[in-house]
C-alpha cells in the first residue's frame, strides 16, 4: 500500500467516525496509524525529541506514526489543503522513550494530540499482534457509549461488558476480546497512558475512558472503526431502552474540571468560574 492509499484509508476511517449513521454528527476526537517504508509521505521537518508519556515503547521503535493534531478538527482531515493542519507524522526514537515531529501539525495547537501517550502505548501493543506490525487507533467522541458512563449505566469494567454485550447481537462477536476500562482521570496524564496500555496488553482492542469516550484499535483503519461502530450501536440501543429510573447520574465534579484545566493548561472565563463555584476568589 502506498502513501496515497494509506491516506485514503485514514480519511475514510475519520469520515465514518463522525457519526452521521447515528443521526448525531460530531467533529472531535483523534486517531493514529503506524506507517512503514512503502506508505510514508515526504518528511519535511526534524523537530526536537520529546519524552513519550507513559511506558517505554518496545515494538514501534524507529517507526513513523501518522497522528491527528491537538486542537484541530477531524473535518479537516478530509480536506486536501487542510490535511497537514489536522494531522502530522512523528518518529519514535530507537530507545522507545522519545518521539519527534517530522511533518505537519500546522493547525490547532501545532502539536500532536494531548493524548499521544495513550495512542503510542496502544499502537505498541497492537503492532506486536499477528503476522505484521501494522496498528491503528481511533478515539471517536461517540456520544452514546460516553453518555452511558455519565448516567451510570456503565460505571466499571463489568458493567461495560454486560451492557454492551446484552444490547447488541453483533457486539460479543466484534468485541470478543472484551471491553477494557480506565477510571476517570485527565486523558493527557502519563498515568492514563500507562493504564490504557495495560488494558490493551490484557488482550482487549477496545476500551472506555470513564466519562470521556472510547478507544478502538486494530490492524487496519477499517477494523478499528468497524469495532467502534459496533459497540456504539449497542450503546445506542442501551441508551434508548434502559429506563431513566435505572440511571445514576455521574457528572464531572468541580475538582475534576479544575484538574483538566490545570493539566491541559487552559482556563474558563472568570465570571463562569465564579458562577459555577470553581474559583477560589
Amino acid at each position: 500500500m502506498n502513501w496515497s492509499e494509506t491516506r485514503d484509508d485514514f480519511e475514510a476511517m475519520i469520515d465514518r467516525s463522525k457519526g452521521e449513521r447515528f443521526g448525531h454528527p460530531w467533529n472531535s476526537g483523534n486517531a493514529s496509524m503506524v506507517l512503514n517504508d512503502e506508505n510514508t509521505p515526504n518528511l519535511k521537518e526534524t523537530g526536537a525529541w520529546i519524552d513519550v508519556p507513559g511506558d517505554t515503547l518496545q515494538h514501534i521503535r524507529d517507526r513513523l506514526v501518522l497522528i491527528t493534531t491537538s486542537g484541530d478538527t477531524l473535518h479537516n482531515v478530509g480536506r486536501k489543503k487542510k490535511f497537514w493542519n489536522a494531522t502530522g507524522v512523528i518518529e519514535v526514537k530507537g530507545n522507545g522513550k522519545k518521539y519527534r515531529v517530522r511533518r505537519g501539525f500546522k493547525g490547532g495547537s501545532q502539536k500532536p494530540t494531548s493524548e499521544t501517550g495513550s495512542h503510542l502505548g496502544i499502537l505498541d501493543v497492537i503492532a506486536n499482534r499477528g503476522e505484521n506490525d501494522d496498528a491503528v487507533v481511533l478515539h471517536p467522541h461517540f456520544p452514546h457509549v460516553t453518555a452511558l458512563t455519565y448516567n451510570g449505566i456503565i460505571h466499571n469494567k463489568k458493567s461495560a461488558n454486560d451492557v454492551i454485550f446484552s444490547h447488541g447481537q453483533e457486539a460479543s462477536d466484534y468485541a470478543r476480546e472484551g471491553i477494557g476500562w480506565v477510571d476517570w482521570r485527565a486523558s493527557c496524564d502519563p498515568e492514563t497512558a500507562q493504564l490504557t496500555k495495560e488494558q490493551i496488553e490484557m488482550g482487549h482492542s477496545y476500551l472506555i475512558w470513564d466519562r470521556h469516550g472510547p478507544l478502538s484499535s486494530g490492524k487496519t483503519p477499517d477494523a478499528a472503526v468497524g469495532l467502534a461502530e459496533t459497540v456504539e450501536h449497542a450503546a445506542f440501543t442501551a441508551q434508548l431502552s434502559i429506563p431513566q429510573s435505572e440511571w445514576n447520574h455521574r457528572p464531572l465534579t468541580a475538582e475534576q474540571q479544575k484538574e483538566l484545566m490545570s493539566k491541559l493548561d487552559f482556563s474558563v472565563h472568570p465570571e463562569v468560574m465564579k458562577l459555577l463555584g470553581w474559583s477560589n476568589d
